[in-house]
C-alpha cells in the first residue's frame, strides 16, 4: 500500500510540474545514509543494518523520491527479518 502511494505521489508531482527537477545525487552518501537511518530504527529491535561496498557512482533525479523508494524497500526488509 505504501508502495503504491508513493507511485501515485510521483505521478501527481509529475502531472502537476511536468517535469521533476533533478539533481546529481551522489549514490554512495546516498546509500549510507539511508543505511545508517534504517540502522538506528533496526537497533530497537535487536537487528541491524550494515553497508558493504557502497556505490562509487552519481545519478540525476529526484533526492526526495529516490530516497521513499529506497528506504520503502530497506524498511520493508527489516520488518521482515527475524529479531536477533
Amino acid at each position: 500500500n505504501e508502495l503504491i502511494g508513493e507511485l501515485l505521489s510521483l505521478a501527481r508531482m509529475e502531472s502537476e510540474s511536468g517535469v521533476l527537477n533533478p539533481e546529481t545525487i551522489d549514490m554512495g552518501e546516498f546509500i549510507r545514509g539511508i543505511a545508517d537511518d534504517v540502522d538506528f530504527e533496526a537497533q530497537a529491535s535487536n537487528r541491524s543494518v550494515s553497508l558493504i561496498g557502497a556505490p562509487t557512482c552519481r545519478v540525476n533525479g529526484s533526492s526526495e523520491l529516490l530516497r521513499r523508494a529506497v528506504e520503502n524497500v530497506a524498511r520493508n526488509a527489516l520488518h521482515h527479518t527475524p529479531e536477533g
